[in-house]
Formats: structure tokens, sequence, C-alpha cells
């Protein structure tokens, strides 16, 4: 008989959050609860490398901003590999429904993050969580929907856009693909064990220093809320 196993781990991201015409760099501490769900050890292996892998790799040092702010034509100009399109301004309780959906999608059922919470050093390490069974608001999507955004695929992409030039074209390149596992099989005496390791590399591109406009301290969230 086999068991999920409950789980929490804790780690932090350095970004820039745009809010309206503010732009300020911010340090993110993330909890994230999560559980097993297969018996398959090498896949649960794989997933939370996923997971490790997306924020500090990709969300790390990334620039998180709404899709119709006014300053994302000239943003992304400046940094169009480092970019996170929001479907709302990026406060922190929508990034952090943002990271909980990707981190679901990439894992792919292996594990699942059933709550997630952040805080913030700008706004004054307010915690603000979200849990399997809290209402998803703008990034609810209607599962008859073909096209799903990118906080509902498995890819490496934090924008809806297909073109242009993306340093990873999947997990296979990074050694974190499920389909690259060969069958599980019983070790047999007197052969070597295949190494399944992850071993995951990649520099992403610093994100450039964003000139011409005086950085402010923003708010945690609205001040009201009509959801």
């Amino acid at each position: 008989m086999t068991m999920n196993v409950n789980l929490a781990w804790q780690t932090s991201i350095l970004c820039i959050a745009v809010v309206d015409d503010r732009i300020v760099a911010n340090n993110y501490s993330l909890c994230i609860d999560f559980i097993t769900n297969t018996v398959d050890s090498r896949h649960q292996n794989i997933a939370f490398e996923r997971m490790k892998f997306m924020l500090s790799k990709i969300f790390d040092q990334s620039i998180f901003i709404s899709a119709t702010n006014k300053l994302l034509p000239k943003i992304a100009d400046l940094s169009p590999t480092n970019l996170v399109i929001l479907p709302e301004e990026g406060y922190d309780q929508v990034i952090n429904l943002a990271l909980y959906c990707k981190l679901n999608s990439i894992m792919e059922g292996k594990l699942l993050v059933e709550a997630m919470s952040i805080s913030s050093t700008v706004n004054n390490d307010i915690t603000y969580s979200f849990g399997e069974d809290d209402n998803l608001g703008p990034f609810a999507v209607h599962h008859r929907k073909k096209a799903k955004p990118w906080w509902l695929r498995p890819d490496l992409r934090t924008t809806d856009a297909e073109e242009g030039h993306f340093p990873i074209d999947g997990w296979a390149d990074i050694g974190l693909s499920f389909e690259q596992l060969a069958p599980s099989r019983p070790n047999v005496k007197g052969k070597k064990k295949v190494d399944n390791t992850v071993k995951a590399s990649y520099n992403k591109p610093n994100t450039p220093q964003i000139i011409g406009f005086n950085p402010e301290v923003i708010a945690g969230g609205k001040t009201t809320d009509a959801d």
C-alpha cells in the first residue's frame, strides 16, 4: 500500500514587479505545500527538479508585468526573454497565483501544489496565501478553451507569444523530460545500475537595468476586492 506524502519547501526569488507606471525590484519569499501523486520516485524527483528549475532559472530575475500595462512594449524591447506576462497588475497575490498555476502545470500531476504563500520585502513581509479550494480569479480558464495560457501549459514559457527566441526548447534539453526515463525494472545482479540522476544546466540571461523610471514602493494588493 502506498501513501501520498505531504511535503513543504521554502525558497525565494529576486524579481522586478511593474504596477501601473511604477517599477520596483523586490525579493519574494515563497512557501510551497505539495503532495506526491505517483509511486515512481524518479517521476517525483523530476517533478521537484522542474519546480526548482522554474523558480531559480526562469522566474528568478524576471520582470512581472500585466499584458495591458502601457510600459510593456518598452520593457519587452529591453528584456524579451525575462518577461512574465500577467492577466492583472503585478501585486504579490497575483504573482503568487501565477506561480501556483505554472508549478502545478509543469509537474504534470506527479507532484501537486496544494497551497502556496508569498511575502515580499517591499510589502513589509505581509503574507498572501492561496489554497487549492480558493478562486483562481483571472487565472481561471474554461475547460473547453483549446488555446491554454502559459500558466496552464507544462512548458517553460512565461508568455503566450510563440514567436521570438527562447533559450530552451523543452524539458528534454535540460534532462527533465518524463518521457526520457526508461521503464522501471528491478535491479539485476551483476549488471550496473543506470544513472537516472537529473542534471540540469542553464544560465539565464541577466535582467538588464531598466532606466528612465523612478522605482516606488507598491502596495501588496488592491484596496478593494470586487471578486
